[in-house]
């Protein structure tokens, strides 16, 4: 039987009950207040405790008393409450079928919509709540919203009254935030694909991503830098910056979301890596001869994928990324899960009179032979990958795998993975791309025929093979389109 408890008072002891209801964030805000029975001065103020194993009896038997002790009890409302003995009895409200309990967000946009005192309200607080979308993320400890969230013209008209009077949107928002248990909310967007110059109206392609378009609305983002590469980040700049983390299959990751975007579409694809058949056949076959296995991730954001090849027991994996911002929000969520990190920032540490007496090969290779360092991040182009690379793989384990992950496309980078992969054992490719649903197959063969007739060029084998092993669908992007995966195998044969 779906019911909820209610509570059974005088009506001039209605607004007293329900506001200790309210308090204890257990009114039901969806059912409203109902005479109890005709002729008598009584309502039945429903909570949003469902009956469960108050019910001794049938709804079909007529009025259902519950007791009244025990509910109270679980309602927290003791005998002292000065409340206690306002309430008469307790009986089961029936829920119609197509009742949806609200969510933690419909709960606290209520209460933001009372302690704001949003009044007169341009609609019914149930339309206000049925027309505001039932996603959001919390990325502790933000809450993020979708970017149309308030553009329905109702709303629109509460921003007004908010944008009017800062204590009210103070109001607002800190209720909300109070509920969700954050301490800051933004209005996500869509990310630019170009960005605009500081110093003129000239713009630039946004190769890094960067959710320029974010709108903080509650709580302090720090301060408001231009993105790279206008502006290259200090290590002040990082401390002062807003930082938020999530966990997906068990891995942190952290990141500064005025300055870094997050996918958290990506999540099977990562958890697909933990398990993949050919990288733990490349993990096993690396314990065994005592060497272990190398992978590469060329475009590394925050770790997105770099994580799940070191938690799946890969000995070192060398990323790659341009953006400073995701590069450090790589190395601090590697501390969060305690990977041992070296980051190597080639146009910061150009300014370090000590580093440039180093060359790159004396800076790699103390992290290269440190078995406690799992990540080795180089914060510059991915096309300078091969050429530090051949430097050094005499002492790395071997490569296996490289990860392509950036959309649209990965441009050229299937060449540097080519290169990268161990020439006696070969290994895999695993390329991003954003591609039509019917144009999958055609688009994969395409690759496996470019690093076919590249592999050739290596001269690494007189029989070198190339095959698509796999074509994964991570998610849905926009009318037929997807992104998704190609694993390529490629065998270097002698």
């Amino acid at each position: 039987m779906n019911c909820v408890c209610g509570l059974v008072v005088k009506n001039k002891d209605v607004k007293k009950v329900k506001t200790v209801l309210e308090e204890k964030k257990l009114s039901n805000k969806y059912l409203k207040i109902r005479p109890y029975k005709e002729g008598l001065d009584q309502s039945i103020i429903p909570s949003s405790l469902r009956c469960g194993t108050f019910l001794n009896a049938s709804l079909a038997t007529g009025t259902v008393h519950l007791d009244v002790s025990n509910v109270l009890n679980v309602l927290g409302i003791d005998a002292q409450s000065p409340v206690t003995n306002l309430i008469e009895d307790v009986v089961a409200v029936e829920v119609p079928e197509d009742f949806k309990p609200m969510s933690a967000f419909e709960t606290g946009i209520l209460q933001a919509l009372e302690a704001a005192q949003c009044q007169p309200l341009p609609c019914p607080v149930t339309e206000l709540i049925d027309i505001l979308p039932k996603s959001y993320s919390i990325y502790s400890p933000m809450l993020l919203l979708p970017f149309h969230t308030f553009r329905n013209p109702h709303w629109q008209a509460i921003v007004s009254m908010l944008d009017a009077d800062a204590e009210r949107k103070k109001a607002f928002f800190s209720a909300l935030a109070t509920q969700m248990a954050v301490s800051h909310i933004a209005i996500n967007a869509i990310i630019p694909a170009w960005s605009t110059l500081a110093e003129h109206e000239d713009s630039l392609e946004n190769i890094l991503r960067s959710p320029t378009n974010l709108q903080p609305i509650y709580g302090d983002f720090g301060n408001s830098l231009p993105a790279y590469p206008q502006h290259i980040p200090f290590s002040t700049d990082y401390a002062e910056a807003f930082w938020v983390i999530t966990k997906q299959n068990k891995i942190h990751q952290c990141w500064a979301p005025r300055y870094t975007m997050f996918s958290a579409g990506n999540v099977t694809e990562k958890a697909r890596l933990l398990t993949l058949p050919s990288v733990t056949a490349a993990i096993e076959l690396g314990n065994q001869t005592g060497r272990g296995c190398t992978a590469v991730d060329l475009f590394a954001g925050i770790g997105y994928f770099a994580f799940s090849y070191v938690k799946a027991g890969c000995a070192k994996v060398l990323c790659w990324d341009l953006n400073p911002w995701s590069i450090e929000g790589l190395k601090r969520g590697a501390g969060m899960n305690q990977y041992g990190a070296q980051v190597l920032d080639f146009e910061r540490d150009l300014e370090s009179v000590d580093t440039q007496r180093q060359s790159v090969y004396e800076r790699v290779m103390p992290a290269v032979q440190d078995p406690s360092v799992k990540l080795i991040a180089f914060r510059e182009r991915n096309q300078n990958a091969w050429s530090r690379i051949k430097r050094f793989r005499h002492a790395l384990p071997p490569i296996r795998h490289v990860n392509c992950g950036t959309l649209p496309t990965i441009g050229a980078a299937w060449k540097i993975a080519t290169e990268a992969l161990d020439s006696k054992l070969g290994g895999h490719i695993h390329l991003h791309e954003t591609c039509p649903e019917n144009e999958t197959t055609q688009r994969a063969n395409h690759y496996v025929e470019l690093i076919l007739q590249y592999a050739k060029t290596l001269r690494r084998g007189n029989n070198t093979k190339v095959e698509l092993e796999h074509i994964e669908t991570v998610k849905s992007i926009g009318p037929r389109l997807l992104h998704v995966v190609f694993d390529i195998r490629i065998d270097f044969h002698t």
